[in-house]
């Protein structure tokens, strides 16, 4: 490892290669997009009002404009002045605030809006946001309710590491390949293992009308799977096992496709008989009553959300519950899995997951939910607040017992945010920790960057590709349960859009990771988060700066000397306490 000094350790790989000054505590720095809002909040800060703002803004554009950086766009005008941009800045400045004033001036500015109101349903985090509690009473309840929650924590979930090892893409590259998915994946094992994942989530194994699996029809019909046949399967998760990794399977329980039309509506499903004897050729009666895409159900009404591509089951049946229980437990016990994956969890009502857990791989076991929870918007503004989607997961893990955890959609949304627009005051929440799920119940949120339905090829909601490495250098090095999507460490080399480094940058993240035992419940202490700065001491035994910027206060460098670099890429470092290392690391 080579030397580095405290204040050039803090250049990010772009400055050091450059050759600039490192030293400099408040040298300016261009981001993308950032030249306007700079000059709107200088604007502000000498009292100016909006309608100079836009001056400033405007002249700004038509002097880029001469120049040839960008074109003039009228109506961008309007938007600067907008309440959005307003608020923007406004929160900006309040991130650098102490957690207890930042949360006073939130509630203090934001006493004629309309707050988000927690439920009475739920009672873990009453006392977050109610408007007529007292402030002081709000940071410091955000702290004890986290503690409480991180010292009973499930067994089975501290030290997880996700990988999500297909796509999109998975059963199309097997065209192209004389082995199927699951033979693929099995040959990958050992450099799953090397990486240190601990569990592995596979795709929906059943038949299905599409070739995804995610519209089932015949559940015990792995053979018709196009991943690969029941034996193949059986075959990768022994040598998961092997390994030492667990394999989750992906359970789609919400809905079930029926084989035979009726009137042109498929409301009659294949006639399948389980290890028992249970023939599952259930008829109307098995979906809910008022599905509104598939109108024939006769059973009761939705516990859930409805979706339109099959017919949903009713889950309050208690015949399809244990037919389901049956299949989960063959699942386990015949071909090995050792955890679910529940797709679109809202579908059906909590209770039912923690059933279906309790009775087959038990609470010890990791499973995780998708629910695909909105984000709170203000127009194309991405509110700083995002409490109310925190609150709606948490709900969920309230009613379900907290049977499995969640995939941090919040964390997502807020990430990408942050690195796309480099708003990284994003990045710290009214109470100074995370500001996603992971940062209310870190030990029952999955963070992640994409999965096969955000990310390439299907791009509903992609995180910047240029921004992979440092956004792992968050989800990896961060309190939670981290997930790795696997094309991002074996597709490197079909050109999808991300950098032929990020394999070595995530295998260095992960190692960071194990040398400083970070966990789901580690520690905290987010020391900056600016505008183009983040740095964070992950439980006194790490130090993550994220941003462009590589200038940072002396009091932060001057703790750099008990650290070693450990770790860098585009805009991010990791450094490591120099008792960790045994060995030099490796770059």
């Amino acid at each position: 490892m080579r030397a580095v000094s405290r204040a050039r350790a803090f250049a990010t790989p772009r400055a050091a290669r450059a050759g600039r000054d490192t030293n400099r505590l408040s040298r300016p720095v261009r981001t993308r997009g950032g030249d306007d809002s700079r000059r709107m909040r200088r604007a502000r800060a000498r009292g100016g009002d909006d309608d100079a703002m836009r001056r400033a803004v405007k002249d700004a554009r038509v002097e880029r404009a001469r120049e040839g950086d960008v074109e003039v766009q009228e109506e961008e005008d309007e938007v600067a002045a907008s309440a959005s941009d307003v608020a923007f800045d406004a929160l900006s400045a309040a991130v650098r605030m102490p957690a207890i004033e930042h949360a006073r001036a939130v509630f203090r500015d934001r006493g004629s809006t309309e707050l988000f109101e927690p439920g009475k349903s739920s009672d873990l985090l009453e006392r977050f946001i109610e408007r007529e509690m007292d402030e002081v009473e709000v940071a410091v309840s955000a702290c004890t309710v986290k503690e409480a929650k991180c010292s009973t924590c499930k067994t089975g979930y501290s030290d997880v590491v996700l990988l999500q090892a297909f796509d999109w893409l998975s059963t199309k590259r097997s065209l192209h390949s004389d082995k199927s998915y699951y033979r693929r994946i099995e040959d990958r094992v050992p450099m799953i293992a090397d990486f240190g994942f601990t569990h592995v989530w596979l795709p929906p194994p059943s038949l299905s009308v599409d070739e995804h699996g995610y519209m089932p029809s015949e559940i015990y019909n792995l053979d018709g799977s196009e991943y690969g046949d029941e034996a193949e399967l059986k075959s990768l998760v022994q040598a998961l096992k092997k390994a030492g990794i667990a394999a989750v399977c992906d359970i789609v329980i919400n809905h079930r496709c029926a084989e035979y039309a009726s009137d042109g509506r498929f409301i009659s499903f294949a006639d399948e008989v389980t290890p028992s004897g249970r023939r599952i050729n259930w008829g109307a009666y098995a979906i809910v009553g008022d599905d509104p895409f598939f109108r024939e159900g006769q059973g009761a009404n939705d516990s859930g959300d409805s979706i339109e591509i099959a017919p949903d089951l009713d889950h309050t049946n208690a015949e399809i519950r244990e037919a389901i229980i049956e299949w989960l437990n063959w699942l386990k016990d015949d071909i090995g899995f050792s955890g679910w994956r529940f797709d679109f969890v809202q579908g059906y009502a909590p209770n039912f997951v923690r059933e279906y857990v309790e009775k087959t791989v038990g609470f010890e076991q990791f499973c995780v939910g998708e629910n695909w929870v909105g984000m709170t918007w203000s127009g194309s503004f991405l509110e700083y607040n995002q409490d109310k989607p925190r609150r709606v997961l948490v709900d969920w893990l309230n009613a379900a017992d907290e049977c499995a955890a969640l995939f941090d959609f919040v964390t997502k949304g807020i990430l990408q945010e942050a690195v796309k627009r480099v708003e990284f005051w994003r990045l710290r929440d009214q109470q100074g920790g995370m500001p996603g799920l992971a940062g209310w119940v870190p030990q029952s949120a999955v963070t992640f960057l994409d999965n096969h339905d955000t990310g390439y090829p299907q791009n509903h909601w992609p995180f910047p590709l240029d921004r992979l490495g440092l956004g792992y250098a968050y989800t990896l090095l961060h309190p939670g349960i981290p997930c790795v999507f696997g094309p991002h460490i074996w597709c490197c080399d079909e050109n999808l859009g991300w950098s032929q480094s990020l394999t070595s940058e995530i295998r260095a993240l992960l190692s960071c990771r194990k040398l400083a035992n970070v966990c789901c419940e580690s520690r905290v202490d987010i020391k900056i988060a600016e505008s183009d700065l983040y740095v964070a001491f992950i439980d006194d035994k790490l130090i993550v700066k994220l941003g462009p910027r590589y200038d940072v206060p002396g009091e932060i460098l001057a703790q750099i000397a008990e650290f070693e670099l450990a770790t860098h890429g585009d805009d991010y470092a990791v450094w490591i306490r120099k008792e960790l290392l045994e060995q030099p690391f490796e770059e």
